[in-house]
């Protein structure tokens, strides 16, 4: 083949550049096409644009114009020639790695991702950041990963312990993103850590995390903590937004409770508690079990949240008196149903402020009460022995609304009571009470 000859590239946008053939024979990819001598017609190639072609060509000629120092290795002037298009156009310079990679021109690829890597020693956290933005962006991951180019970031505890890390595995969280883009934005060049809100001993087991799920690890052995490091684990992956990590970790919690006993059940959900990490539960349908076991031997199987409603149980859960079934002799089977139809509604539903229930709880609560006078006598009994303040207000509060306004007789007929006092003593109660008969 005459070493004069000109071979014809064309770039996606359909524009043609013209190469000597031996500057053409840095493109592996077109290197077959040529030593078959198909090349009377321009060679396509569709995922590289004008500009980015230019370029490629531009190093092709310097590079076969140039001497070598050694195979594979390209000369200062090379080098230099990289440094300032890195600098002068940053964005175009990380589609040439692509092109690179794409046209399989080695050498080209080394020299560019080398000068990356020699670029980035200098540079800000900020502009380390947006070097990250663009190789996502432009999906390069791999070949930088091949490369072993990494960008760094620094991450500061909450008791002030800081952890170097690349930030690919950085922004596994959500958070971390956020502020990245904001460092960038705000161009806070001399800002090189990030804090937050995490202590040291989470955070190390957080960045271990991301890095095994950053490169697809086995995650088993992971959640093999106790049951603290466990619940910090989710509240951290919550405020740093990995969701992977609190799948994961929420989806150990609900398999452990399963095999939990009662005063287990109890402490889990204390460790929640004191964590308020209530609503992620919620989400994830964690629930804590306890068995509450009625007058006349009837066992219920409840969630604590909802057990806890009762001060008298909440205090017999703090005892760690939940292990087996806590007996409660003073309310029967009946009477418990409907205490636990009561609290359930009143953990379930969300209050529209920090003291007062919506108007839907209210109406809930109007109909709770439209029973026969027998339950109603024994919700206040059970109210009062089981401590739910709420329930004894709504209950003698129904009472008081019954009394109201009758006279003895009338409540006497209403609550179906003989009358035992004289003329004079029934005159003295009602001086003594004016403010029930009002």
């Amino acid at each position: 083949m005459a070493s004069s000859k000109t071979i014809i590239l064309r770039s996606s946008e359909g524009e043609d550049f013209g190469l000597h053939v031996v500057a053409a024979m840095e493109l592996l990819v077109i290197k077959p096409i040529i030593e078959e001598g198909n090349t009377k017609r321009a060679i396509p190639l569709p995922n590289v644009t004008s500009k980015i072609l230019a370029k490629v060509i531009e190093y092709c000629k310097k590079h076969v114009e140039t001497p070598k120092a050694e195979e594979h290795a390209v000369n200062d002037e090379l080098k230099g020639w990289a440094a300032d298009f890195f600098k002068d156009d940053r964005a175009t310079f990380f589609d040439l790695i692509k092109a690179a990679d794409y046209l399989h021109i080695k050498c080209l690829l080394d020299l560019a991702c080398q000068t990356v890597v020699d670029m980035t020693k200098e540079m800000s956290p900020a502009e380390i950041c947006e070097i990250y933005v663009s190789i996502k962006e432009k999906s390069l991951e791999k070949i930088f990963e091949r490369y072993n180019i990494k960008t760094g970031l620094t991450l500061k505890s909450s008791d002030s312990e800081t952890f170097d890390l690349d930030v690919a595995v950085a922004t596994e969280s959500r958070k971390i993103k956020r502020k990245i883009k904001r460092m960038i934005k705000d161009r806070r060049a001399n800002n090189a850590i990030l804090d937050l809100n995490v202590t040291s001993k989470i955070l190390a087991t957080v960045i271990e995390y991301c890095k095994k799920h950053a490169v697809n690890d086995k995650l088993e052995d992971f959640v093999k903590v106790d049951r603290t490091t466990l619940l910090d684990l989710i509240k951290a992956a919550n405020y740093l937004g990995i969701k992977s990590l609190l799948d994961l970790t929420c989806q150990t919690v609900a398999d452990m409770i399963k095999e939990m006993s009662g005063n287990e059940n109890c402490e889990i959900h204390l460790l929640i508690k004191e964590r308020s990490l209530e609503k992620i539960c919620k989400i994830y349908n964690i629930k804590t079990k306890l068995t509450l076991q009625s007058s006349d031997g009837m066992f219920f199987y409840v969630d604590v949240a909802v057990a806890m409603e009762s001060q008298t149980i909440k205090h017999m859960i703090e005892d760690r008196c939940a292990d087996n079934a806590i007996p409660l002799p003073n309310v029967t089977s009946k009477i418990l149903a409907r205490v636990i139809e009561y609290c359930k509604k009143h953990v379930e539903t969300p209050k529209a402020e920090e003291h007062a229930v919506n108007d839907e709880l209210r109406a809930w609560d109007a109909d709770f009460v439209k029973v026969d006078q027998a339950t109603l006598f024994d919700l206040i009994l059970a109210a009062n022995y089981l401590d739910i303040k709420s329930l004894l207000d709504l209950t003698c509060q129904t009472v008081a609304d019954m009394i109201k306004g009758k006279t003895p007789s009338e409540i006497r007929k209403t609550f179906i009571y003989k009358n035992d006092f004289t003329p004079e003593e029934e005159e003295e109660v009602r001086r003594e009470n004016q403010w029930a008969f009002e």
